[in-house]
């Protein structure tokens, strides 16, 4: 067995165009310049963004030879005293895994392009309780920079970070930091791997840490001009002030906060250490709002920070609305000039006040964090598509995106989605769970009916919907999903049914479909299956040793299957007689059912991280050239569609960057 990849250069890139899904997806840092009042960054698992008008319009900050694919922004920060200067902390996005991904990174044109500045230093990619500031600059050190990291201690730098030295802590699990003007550092920990968490002090001229608070630390914000008033998030205590440099605290945490929240988020203004900033994550089944509190004492008394529901908030257009301000903070950053202004990043989005938090407005243009799960384009029309979202539903084309939700909002939690032609034009099915939605008119949602059981995947065929369940055989409706029924018989290993993914037609009275364990041939009717996947390698995962398919496809003439494993991209033109591995790793795909044209987006692992692009191949696999363009994609692909009439357009969904469209292929 073997790969091909052939690179074709003479030809043109596609042009890519984002679709203009603002919002929606976790940022976990954001910092406004201390020399410019209009020059903020954020960034998350989507990468990085730049604004130039105080946080109300942004841009991808993304240029440069780092790649953000497999990892997260933890932090950044702004040298104090030259305004092109930036830093940011990147690291894996799994927390779990010690592995060699992380790196600082260094922008010197204000945040529009990043070069690596050392790998010496690396940092988590944040969970979600971890949400402290790891980066500390010093405006009377202008070229140190210290950092605290998730493998190595906390380490210093005196030349911008290209040379770093090590204080101490290494192998613990660091989540933020702090430094006062006399040099005293603060280091907050978490357990991790046998070491314990807590507040860790080092004094200045001293080389040992003092261990000051015994239990988890998320975060920590130390207050200016104030030796010794240190601020903790804790995960179990709430709130804790301590104005000793640790040798004491008092639990802070305002009513209401501890029993809804686990504290998780601490910040203080930069010019007034009297105004201080709290915020939290929500504690299984506890009520989310009010999740920010703010604080006019230095921390010894709260009151909420912005209640959507008091009309404090403008959403300016936003497709989730303003009763999503604040929803699981995840950022803070107060001007470096007046406490009054104060940006606060969220689960979805970003939000700005220049009030001292009267007022709220939203900041989501431009900012396509959004992580895309499913695409189904509308066989009626072949500029459009739906799109799924962890957070909603949408028609998206070239002119924008229009939420499939009524009364102005989206429908969150969508698992599968299809969209089938319809007599009276295209209708888009949903599901949630066991519950099919149906939309025959904009922005009119009804229940159509309800599946045995979860729902995994949806289609549209001839014959009706077709539904994958979590558990269970495949269901079909004849009656616009009012009523489902069993399709078809299962394949069977010994007296044990075998659930199948949705089939796939090959011609010929024959159908494919997949479990992990096997690629299945069967009938039509969706009886008679056998395996026919006994040449695929097995791999040893979650205890057993099976292919683990994870995708399959079929297209071109004769017609191709493809499968998906977690050692490659495979293909058979016999019906399972013989397999071959046309990429060495794992990818998603989409193949036109008439041309045979495959688009392959190849996978990162733990053990082979991925260069993201997008592959195509009009040969059925036997050679690939690489799409560049404009997408130059730094992120993960999530998903992949083209036309259902017009295969030379193509969608990508993405991990963390919203949705792009290419028109045409060359």
């Amino acid at each position: 067995m073997g790969f091909a990849l052939a690179l074709v250069l003479l030809l043109p890139d596609p042009l890519w165009q984002p679709l203009p899904l603002d919002g929606g997806g976790p940022l976990q840092a954001v910092v406004a310049s201390p020399l410019d009042p209009l020059l903020l960054l954020c960034g998350g698992p989507g990468g990085r963004w730049r604004s130039v008008d105080g946080g109300r319009r942004w841009s991808p900050a993304a240029r440069g030879s780092w790649t953000d694919a497999g990892r997260a922004t933890a932090d950044l920060a702004f040298h104090p005293t030259q305004r092109e200067v930036a830093y940011a902390a990147v690291g894996c996005c799994d927390d779990r895994v010690a592995g060699d991904w992380g790196a600082l990174l260094r922008s010197d044109d204000a945040g529009l392009s990043w070069q690596v500045a050392s790998r010496v230093v690396r940092f988590a990619g944040r969970g979600a309780l971890s949400q402290g500031r790891v980066l500390c600059v010093d405006p009377f050190h202008p070229d140190s920079l210290w950092a605290a990291t998730a493998w190595d201690g906390v380490q210093v730098s005196t030349d911008r970070g290209q040379t770093w030295s090590a204080l101490g802590l290494a192998d613990h699990f660091l989540v933020g930091l702090g430094r006062t003007a006399d040099g005293t550092l603060y280091a907050a920990a978490q357990p991790q791997l046998g070491r314990p968490g807590g507040l860790y002090v080092r004094r200045a001229g001293q080389t040992a840490w003092e261990r000051r608070w015994p239990d988890s630390v998320t975060a920590l914000a130390v207050a200016p001009s104030k030796l010794g008033r240190v601020l903790l998030a804790s995960p179990d205590a709430g709130l804790l002030l301590t104005t000793d440099g640790g040798r004491t605290f008092v639990n802070v945490t305002p009513a209401g906060f501890g029993d809804r929240l686990r504290a998780t988020l601490v910040a203080y203004s930069p010019t007034h250490p009297e105004v201080a900033v709290a915020a939290g994550l929500p504690k299984p089944f506890q009520t989310a709002l009010p999740s920010c509190y703010l604080s006019l004492d230095g921390g010894r008394t709260w009151q909420p920070l912005a209640d959507p529901r008091q009309g404090q908030v403008d959403a300016a257009g936003w497709w989730l609305g303003a009763d999503f301000c604040g929803w699981e903070p995840r950022a803070l950053a107060f001007d470096p000039r007046t406490p009054r202004r104060l940006w606060l990043a969220d689960r979805a989005n970003l939000w700005g006040t220049t009030d001292g938090a009267a007022t709220w407005w939203s900041g989501h243009r431009g900012l396509s964090t959004a992580t895309i799960t499913a695409l189904a384009p509308d066989p009626a029309n072949p500029a459009r598509v739906a799109v799924a979202t962890d957070l909603g539903a949408f028609w998206a084309d070239s002119a924008g995106v229009t939420p499939l939700g009524g009364n102005g909002t989206s429908l969150t939690q969508v698992d599968a989605l299809t969209v089938r032609r319809e007599p009276l034009g295209s209708v888009v099915y949903l599901a949630r769970g066991e519950t099919i939605w149906r939309q025959d008119r904009p922005s009119v949602w009804s229940i159509a009916g309800q599946t045995p059981g979860p729902v995994t995947a949806l289609t549209a065929t001839p014959a009706g919907l077709l539904a994958a369940l979590a558990d269970g055989p495949l269901q079909l409706s004849v009656d616009r999903g009012a009523t489902w029924r069993p399709w078809g018989e299962p394949p069977r290993r010994g007296e044990r049914p075998v659930n199948l993914g949705l089939p796939w037609p090959l011609g010929g009275g024959f159908q494919v479909a997949a479990t992990p364990a096997a690629v299945w041939l069967g009938q039509a009717d969706g009886r008679g299956w056998e395996a026919i996947s006994a040449d695929l390698p097995a791999v040893d995962q979650a205890g057993q040793r099976l292919p683990w398919v994870q995708q399959l496809a079929v297209g071109g003439y004769p017609a191709t299957v493809w499968a998906v494993t977690p050692l490659g991209v495979w293909r058979t033109l016999d019906r399972g007689g013989r397999w071959e591995r046309m990429l060495p790793r794992p990818a998603v795909l989409a193949v036109d059912r008439e041309s045979g044209r495959l688009l392959a987006a190849p996978r990162s692992t733990w053990q082979q991280p991925a260069r993201h692009v997008l592959l195509l191949s009009e040969d059925q696999g036997d050679s690939f050239r690489e799409l560049g363009g404009a997408l130059a994609m730094t992120l993960p692909i999530r998903c992949l569609a083209s036309s259902a009439t017009t295969p030379s357009r193509v969608w990508v969904g993405t991990q963390g960057a919203g949705l792009w469209q290419a028109a045409p292929l060359p």
